[in-house]
């Protein structure tokens, strides 16, 4: 997924409101905890994004449509 948003533009109109809404929710998750060095936080990041429930997707996407 990861891959695929970087193939888009920061300014596309498609991605740009989920794009703000996922890293909205994985920053608070990612630093609900201190983290100490890069490593720590390349580990969280991962952790986080593998973590994410499919309900914080659709919530992203149901946000996105209110906007059409």
């Amino acid at each position: 997924m990861l891959l695929f948003l970087q193939s888009y533009g920061p300014n596309s109109p498609d991605l740009n409101p989920i794009t703000y809404k996922m890293l909205g929710v994985m920053q608070q998750r990612v630093y609900e905890m201190q983290i100490h060095n890069v490593d720590e936080l390349k580990q969280r990041l991962v952790d986080v994004w593998s973590g994410l429930q499919l309900s914080v997707v659709y919530a992203a996407v149901s946000e996105w449509r209110k906007r059409l």
